[in-house]
């Protein structure tokens, strides 16, 4: 015995450890549930769980979730490491004795004394399926790790083994033992094995593919009351009525060790998923914690290298079952599931599951509706420039970004590793205006040097000057294949990238910023007296002058279809817009100092806001409340851009500084699946 947790009141009823052995959860029958620091026995969270007995605890793989079930009815879905409370259920019309949470925290499976048997999605917070085919009340359930297989044992003695695939509730095998009652039972995590105990003591071996019984050995002197197996299926632990626990050696069942004094109203046992550790409820108000690997170690492929690289495939297939499950109903337009799923798989993401990951949550975006803010995976510092980084822009692929600086360079970024793949030189002076032609393969770049050159993206190399004009370059903008629109002070001017020659001259104030829509037809800059000017690109004339702040504008962006557009001021103030009538849908109160930088998502349903003391900011203009607060950049953010399917955001500030945000999103999705989206894109 390796320590003991000590702190309930009353006696504990049942126990779980996580898949890594790092935390144990404990139940009591004075209703509550515990979280341990395994290593340590400290107590990391208390909670009052239930109004009479736990009965049954389950931790998912990671330690994250656990499932309780009580004699009040009631299944509770508990987060760690705070113990908050977040999901309650009280189907069940009798005591829950038995529940189980598959290893991701998605689904959970619930067995009462109402003889029916419960399969939940944890997400959804509903029962998908409900079985009833037992006749008197359920004694214990299990289930394996990816949720694809399920159990359940009655006091009927019906012991039936499920399949649970997208909750389908078909039932796979029914298996008898040969003399006593059966008591307790759990499920190999392949789904091929059951372990079972009886009231005669013996522990027995069934083989579901067969549906017969494989081994059946005297255990314990009375009824076996709980029983636990490894991760492999090769190790097991067995707690008799008669105050005995036993470890076992699996295939063939053999007892490698015998420990006493945990007599008491234990209902569970728990092995971490390698079987070096277990944890055994009683006697009293304690549950033991036992070194199974250092004291008496079990031969065993469990205990080698190449059992712990079982392990870890087991888990890397678990990951690739959620992942098809995903993919399935994304496929088959269940876009809200396949959403649900992947956000678990998410958080729970191996290194190579990245990629798929990535390429499934793009697949969802064009088809929903920015909701709200799911994770900040990363900041990641783009390191390369020295001086001010004054303008950003993404390629249409958006795996790729460029930048500007004051340093005389401007770079392309590559997204996913966050390194400079090419740099462009040549300018005599500081660029304050980058640009990307809309196939991608031309960079446009402008600065203090008056000069507006074009390069080659891939390698940074010089294509041709464009023109040099008699003012700095204040910015850049592609109208189109063939129109890149240069802004000096006083002046937007059209050109053809590839001749120079002119096509076009609009008036401005100083045009910092030039935003334009897909089409290249409408645009929007700073007109004279420091407001935003809503422009038409064809005819090169003035739509509408955009008056409603009371200081001057600083930043400003434009949805693609041009109908929509934010202005900021150096108050602070955020203004939402119908650009074609020129009426303020909202005002922000957004910062308390300048607006220096505003990113629009696709449709412009979602902004983001940057100020002048580094606060980062997520907008729904559909409601005109804040989404989230982003980690905060270094102060003086310069300008921000934000991709395409908004799963990349780019801050610029001084010194050279870019921060790269991944932002995942959890989308809104149309309530009719199978037909065009209602929200159209992000």
């Amino acid at each position: 015995m390796a320590r003991e947790f000590l702190g309930h009141p009353q006696a504990v009823t049942c126990a779980s450890m996580n898949s890594d052995g790092r935390f144990t959860v404990t139940g009591s029958q004075d209703g509550s549930v515990r979280l341990w620091q395994t290593a340590t026995g400290e107590c990391l969270a208390e909670m009052q769980a239930h109004q009479g007995s736990v009965n049954s605890v389950d931790v998912s793989a990671n330690g994250r979730l656990a499932v309780s079930g009580g004699a009040d009815y009631a299944i509770r879905i508990w987060s760690f490491p705070g113990g908050r409370l977040v999901g309650e259920h009280r189907d069940h019309s009798l005591a829950v004795n038995g529940v189980a949470i598959t290893g991701d925290g998605r689904f959970a499976l619930s067995g009462g004394g109402d003889s029916t048997v419960r399969f939940w999605d944890i997400i959804a917070g509903s029962c998908t399926a409900q079985f009833v085919e037992h006749t008197s009340r359920v004694l214990a359930v299990d289930m394996t790790a990816d949720g694809q297989t399920g159990l359940s044992l009655a006091g009927d003695n019906s012991l039936f083994v499920w399949s649970l695939a997208l909750g389908a509730g078909k039932r796979l095998a029914s298996l008898e033992g040969p003399q006593g009652a059966l008591t307790t039972a759990v499920l190999s995590d392949n789904g091929r094995q059951v372990l079972a105990g009886d009231s005669r003591g013996n522990l027995l071996v069934f083989d579901v593919a067969k549906k017969s019984l494989d081994e059946a050995v005297a255990a314990h002197g009375g009824p076996v009351t709980a029983v636990s197996l490894s991760a492999s299926g090769q190790v097991a632990l067995s707690v008799g009525k008669n105050g005995k626990a036993r470890l076992w050696r699996m295939q063939p069942l053999r007892c490698v060790r015998t420990l006493e004094g945990f007599s008491g109203p234990s209902q569970s046992v728990a092995l971490s998923a390698d079987g070096r550790l277990g944890v055994v409820p009683g006697p009293g108000n304690r549950a033991s914690l036992l070194e199974i690997a250092p004291e008496n170690p079990v031969p065993g492929p469990f205990l080698s290298r190449a059992g712990r690289q079982d392990f870890r495939a087991m888990e890397k297939s678990i990951h690739a079952q959620k992942l098809d499950q995903a993919r399935l109903l994304a496929e088959r337009g269940h876009l809200p599931q396949a959403q649900d799923l992947l956000q678990f798989a998410w958080k729970n993401a191996r290194a190579d599951d990245e990629k798929e990951l990535e390429a499934l949550y793009l697949g969802l975006v064009p088809k929903g509706r920015l909701k709200s803010l799911f994770a900040c995976q990363s900041v990641t510092p783009l390191k390369g420039h020295t001086d001010r980084v004054r303008d950003l822009a993404f390629f249409p692929d958006a795996t790729r970004a460029a930048s500007a600086s004051y340093d005389r360079t401007a770079r392309v970024w590559h997204l996913a590793s966050g390194r400079s793949r090419a740099v462009v030189r040549g300018h005599a002076d500081g660029l304050a205006g980058v640009a990307v032609s809309p196939d991608g393969l031309v960079l446009a770049t402008g600065g203090l040097d008056k000069a507006v050159r074009l390069a080659n993206p891939g390698t940074g190399d010089p294509i041709r000057r464009v023109v040099q004009e008699n003012r700095p370059v204040l910015s850049l903008a592609f109208a189109a294949q063939d129109k890149l629109l240069v802004g000096t002070e006083k002046l937007v001017t059209a050109y053809h990238p590839k001749s120079g020659q002119r096509v076009g001259v609009m008036n401005a104030s100083r045009p910092d910023s030039i935003r334009l829509d897909e089409a290249g037809a409408f645009g929007l800059w700073r007109t004279d007296g420091g407001n935003a000017g809503y422009y038409e690109l064809t005819g090169g004339s003035l739509v509408k002058d955009l008056v409603a702040h009371k200081d001057e504008v600083v930043s400003l962006d434009i949805t693609v279809l041009g109908r929509f557009g934010v202005t900021g001021d150096r108050s602070g103030t955020v203004i939402h817009w119908h650009l074609p009538t020129a009426r303020p849908l909202a005002t922000l109160q957004a910062h308390r100092e300048a607006v220096t930088g505003l990113a629009l998502s696709f449709c412009g349903s979602v902004c983001v806001s940057g100020s002048e003391s580094g606060e980062l900011k997520i907008w729904d203009l559909l409601t005109s409340e804040m989404m989230a607060e982003l980690p905060s950049h270094a102060p003086g953010i310069q300008c921000l851009a934000l991709s395409r399917n908004a799963r990349h955001l780019l801050v610029g500030g001084p010194e050279g500084s870019i921060s790269l945000y991944r932002l995942a999103w959890t989308l809104e999705f149309p309530a009719k699946q199978g037909r065009t989206s209602a929200f159209g894109r992000v």
